[in-house]
């Protein structure tokens, strides 16, 4: 089982990677649903004169004593006053993560016990369930727009398409799994 899973996982684990790299570089649909500010500069100084620290903002305060105001902007900010010296260590966080995220869905599909077009809709239906419990909390309490999230849904969805077809190819030859007939 270990070198089915392994060699799954480096598989479906290269092919969501890969995916990713298209899916953000190549297509269009994530340059779609982001927005830029119309004055940079003046926003970044906004947040730097009143972000203490690196991390997650949200306006307004949910967590303040007292009803939420109902008027004016809602914003959801993840921020860093550091700005990241190369993608680097961005590029190679990603690459581990979907080596991880690889491994956990070949684990999966070995026990499912199905054949290659079960695995690859066993895989597709990770990937849609990823996407729906990530991305929809985020549209349905933050407001996260609508085609942002769809886009993110169907990332996740053909991720996990994608590495379906690798893992399950890879896991033709049958595989004992550790759980129980």
């Amino acid at each position: 089982m270990m070198k089915a899973l392994i060699k799954g996982g480096l598989l479906g684990g290269l092919a969501m990677f890969i995916w990713g790299t298209i899916s953000w570089t190549v297509l269009p649909w994530r340059r779609t649903s982001f927005r830029t500010f119309t004055d940079e500069n003046a926003v970044a100084q906004v947040l730097v004169a009143n972000a203490p620290r690196r991390g997650v903002y949200v306006l307004p305060n949910p967590f303040r004593a007292g009803s939420l105001p109902v008027d004016g902007p809602q914003a959801f900010v993840t921020f860093d006053e550091r700005r990241p010296d190369s993608r680097g260590r961005p590029l190679g966080g990603g690459l581990l993560i979907n080596l991880l995220g690889g491994v956990c869905l070949t684990w999966l599909l070995i026990q499912a016990k199905l054949g290659y077009w079960g695995r690859v809709a066993s895989a597709t239906a990770a990937g849609l369930f990823a996407g729906v419990v990530s991305d929809l909390p985020n549209w349905n309490w933050w407001n996260f727009p609508t085609g942002y999230t769809v886009v993110s849904v169907l990332d996740h969805t053909l991720a996990g398409f994608l590495a379906g077809l690798v893992i399950a190819w890879a896991l033709q030859e049958p595989v004992k799994t550790i759980l129980p007939e």
